[in-house]
C-alpha cells in the first residue's frame, strides 16, 4: 500500500491509527463526519481577540509554572518515566526538561512555553476554520448566551 511507505515508523500513534483503519475495511471511522449520523449534531466554535487569547495563555503559563509544573515534572521523571514518553513531549513539559537538564534558563523555559501554547492554538483555530459545520460565536460579546440559545433553538425547532 502506498500509503503504508507515507507513515513514519517511528510514529507509534500513526502506525496504531494506520492499523485501526485497515482492520476497519480501509475506511477511517469519524462518526462525527458521517453523513449519515444518527444525532442531528450542531457544532459551536467561541472566538476571542487574538491578542487577547495570547495574553489569557500568557497568564495561565504563569499559573502553571507557579502550581510547582516544574516540580511535577521533576517527580515524573524521577518516577522512571522516560523523557522520550509521548506524554512528556507535551508542550510544557518538553520545555521543563531542557531547563532541568541545563540548556535553557527558567526564563527562557517560560518563553518557550508561552510561545509553543500560542503557536498550538493558533493551529487550532486554523484546523477549526476549515469546518463549514461549525458556527462561531465571539465569547466576549455580552449577550453570547442568548445567541447561542437562539441559534440552537432555531436549529431544532
Amino acid at each position: 500500500n502506498e500509503t503504508a511507505l507515507l507513515i513514519d515508523s517511528n510514529n507509534r500513534n500513526r502506525i496504531i491509527r494506520a492499523i485501526e483503519i485497515i482492520f476497519n475495511g480501509g475506511k477511517k471511522d469519524n462518526n462525527f463526519r458521517s453523513e449519515n449520523n444518527e444525532y442531528d449534531l450542531i457544532f459551536l466554535g467561541l472566538n476571542m481577540d487574538r491578542q487577547k487569547l495570547y495574553k489569557k495563555i500568557d497568564n495561565r503559563v504563569d499559573v502553571m509554572l507557579e502550581k510547582g509544573l516544574v516540580n511535577e515534572v521533576e517527580k515524573l521523571l524521577d518516577s522512571g518515566l522516560s523523557e522520550e514518553s509521548q506524554s512528556l513531549k507535551a508542550i510544557g513539559y518538553k520545555e521543563v526538561i531542557s531547563y532541568l537538564k541545563g540548556e535553557i534558563s527558567y526564563n527562557q523555559m517560560a518563553e518557550d512555553i508561552k510561545k509553543n501554547s500560542r503557536h498550538y492554538a493558533k493551529r487550532q483555530l486554523t484546523w477549526f476554520r476549515r469546518d463549514e459545520r461549525i458556527r462561531w460565536f465571539n465569547r466576549e460579546d455580552e449577550d453570547i448566551l442568548n445567541q447561542i440559545f437562539k441559534f440552537v433553538g432555531d436549529r431544532i425547532e
